[in-house]
């Protein structure tokens, strides 16, 4: 799998957009016209003018928007007209601040955040050629909702309140490219809790990565809550490489006490059954998990504590469990080599493109001043394959089917079963 959002910020301005050399169409910024790889979608075919991309475009000059009023309070995403310029506000609460007020308004170019919107939508959908043809296999999911450990804990077991912050700290090993997603949390109290801070930290970070508030119905029983975005990675832009993440809660903050279970992560538990095994060794091949505890002399409000002052502890899981998901994650990979992406990003949006100016012809045909028609258009795109023929597509395809990769810094875990060494040890 890949990430849209970050794909496309890396790959972006691989292609661009000339401005026109007609001085009574609007100069475009470098927002749209930047081209790291010299590669404009004009050139793709000469009918993608900017003024005719422009002109398929819906006519934004028909919006409408509020002139600003200096008394007036704006939400954020709040848009209005000021020196016959569009601005669109940054946050809530804003009144009094009369634009280009940098901090609370930035320009819009309506024609430019469509053209922004197409991009995007096509190097997604040239990604995802890619990645369906040749990355499939490598985006895999190692481990999907695996369970940490198998049962619950005596009501009898309970963990004496001192004021500590505990949890878990977890270790990833050496990948750069699997992403770990704590899918699920447990937790068994022997009473009720009404919205229990729950964190997570990256030693890295002063701040916590998230946090979510956590209420029971159930004193004794397990209770188990779904997360969305607590995703740990070895090493991320905001992380240092090799950064210990912890998830845990502080006692202070908890009703009753919690009940644990005596389970030994250093090791799989051999009276524990096969299944309690295997979950062992399936998650410890990507990561190491410890049961940790914080003084209250050593923490730091809700800020990561220093992390020097983490104590280890054994025979206890503070009445924690998890649910991890393990994927292969392929931004990364597909960032460092985004010169290789150029040319299929290039063809899918002049095709995606095309086929906009092809939809809006028949109706528009004034204005965007062309002799061809629609059928024309598609043609281009399409060829004729019965008469031999190449069109866009077909070059695409001899693209895409050419689109070669470096799978040599790749984490051997994401690796096809196929494409790993074996080796044997002699005996």
């Amino acid at each position: 799998m890949f990430t849209p959002s970050i794909t496309n910020a890396c790959l972006f301005d691989r292609v661009g957009i000339r401005n026109s050399a007609d001085p009574g169409i609007t100069e475009l910024t470098t927002a749209v016209t930047t081209s790291e790889s010299l590669k404009w979608v004009n050139d793709v075919h000469a009918l993608l003018s900017t003024e005719n991309i422009i002109n398929c475009a819906p006519k934004f000059e028909d919006y409408t928007y509020p002139a600003f009023a200096v008394g007036t309070t704006y939400k954020k995403y709040a848009r209005v007209l000021e020196a016959s310029v569009i601005y669109e506000s940054l946050a809530n609460a804003n009144i009094g601040n009369t634009p280009p007020d940098a901090t609370w308004w930035r320009v819009v170019v309506p024609f430019e955040e469509w053209l922004i919107e197409q991009r995007r939508a096509s190097i997604n959908r040239a990604l995802n050629a890619v990645y369906m043809k040749n990355l499939k296999e490598y985006g895999k999911t190692l481990l999907e909702n695996l369970r940490v450990y198998e049962g619950n804990a005596s009501s009898a077991n309970k963990v004496t309140n001192n004021s500590y912050f505990v949890g878990f700290e977890i270790a990833l090993h050496k990948n750069y490219d699997l992403q770990v997603q704590i899918e699920r949390i447990g937790f068994q109290f022997d009473s009720v809790q009404t919205a229990l801070p729950i964190y997570l930290y990256n030693s890295s970070r002063k701040a916590y990565v998230a946090t979510t508030n956590i209420t029971t119905t159930a004193a004794n029983t397990i209770h188990w809550e779904a997360l969305t975005t607590w995703i740990m990675k070895y090493v991320s832009d905001d992380d240092d490489a090799g950064a210990s993440w912890f998830v845990g809660y502080f006692q202070d903050d908890i009703t009753g006490q919690a009940l644990y279970k005596d389970v030994d992560f250093q090791k799989p538990c051999s009276g524990c059954g096969q299944r309690a095994v295997n979950n062992f060794h399936q998650y410890n091949k990507y990561m190491k998990i410890t049961p940790i505890r914080v003084a209250l002399a050593d923490q730091d409000g809700t800020n990561m504590w220093d992390y020097d002052n983490t104590e280890g502890v054994e025979g206890t899981n503070y009445g924690l469990n998890f649910e991890l998901t393990v994927k292969c994650v392929l931004d990364e990979f597909i960032c460092q080599q985004k010169s290789r992406f150029d040319e299929i990003i290039y063809l899918q949006h002049g095709i995606d493109l095309l086929k906009m100016i092809a939809d809006n012809v028949e109706d528009n045909q004034q204005a965007l001043k062309l002799a061809a028609k629609a059928n024309d258009i598609i043609f281009a795109i399409e060829g004729d394959p019965r008469n031999r023929i190449d069109g866009l597509m077909a070059q695409y395809n001899r693209v895409l089917e050419n689109t070669r990769l470096d799978f040599g810094n790749l984490d051997k875990a994401c690796m096809p079963c196929s494409k790993k060494s074996v080796r044997y040890r002699a005996k």
